[in-house]
């Protein structure tokens, strides 16, 4: 069975399931870790019927744990992330933490703070991002099985950062289709 990043980058990079579609990149957004948005990220989040955990560490990235009951036991699934600032927007970039490792993959999002505290993260619009890389206004892979499609983008990460965060290229992310996290609670460790 074929792990499914994409729901697990729904879920903060955070659940395990099959046969999704996603734009992954090898580095993160920013090549340097800041902690932006620190007091918003931190605390406990509720996500469907999952709990996820955010506190940043000294190096300016974020870890993210998750706990999560699937097929009658608890799944403990952790990630780290690293915040950008763009002219217009700010982004995240996930990775998945595996075993002892780290996944070389980092999947993103466009995300905002809502007046409340929620947050909202609009992911890649997969179909957009593959024109782009098709049309060579991206570098990148297009990996197509009869179920979903990859898109593995090769650009700098300024230079990704630049085009995504460019008011043209807005269909880029799903807008119509946003994930609202909830916080139900400060950090407190």
């Amino acid at each position: 069975m074929k792990l499914n990043l994409l729901p697990l980058f729904l879920l903060l990079a955070l659940l395990v399931g099959s046969g999704c579609s996603s734009v992954q990149t090898t580095h993160p957004l920013s090549s340097d870790p800041k902690p932006i948005d620190k007091e918003k990220f931190e605390g406990a989040w509720l996500f469907e019927e999952g709990i996820i955990n955010v506190k940043f560490a000294e190096d300016g990235v974020a870890k993210f744990v998750a706990l999560k009951w699937k097929n009658d036991t608890f799944l403990l699934i952790q990630a780290e992330a690293i915040v950008a600032e763009g002219e217009n927007s700010n982004y995240i970039s996930f990775r998945i933490l595996e075993g002892d490792g780290k996944s070389e993959l980092y999947f993103f999002s466009q995300y905002q703070f809502t007046d409340d505290g929620d947050l909202i993260m609009w992911f890649p619009n997969i179909s957009e991002f593959e024109k782009m890389v098709e049309s060579k206004r991206l570098q990148g892979v297009v990996d197509k099985s009869e179920y979903s499609t990859d898109i593995h983008i090769k650009n700098e990460p300024e230079s990704l950062l630049k085009i995504i965060d460019d008011p043209d290229n807005m269909k880029l992310f799903e807008y119509r289709n946003p994930m609202i996290l909830k916080k139900i609670a400060p950090v407190n460790y």
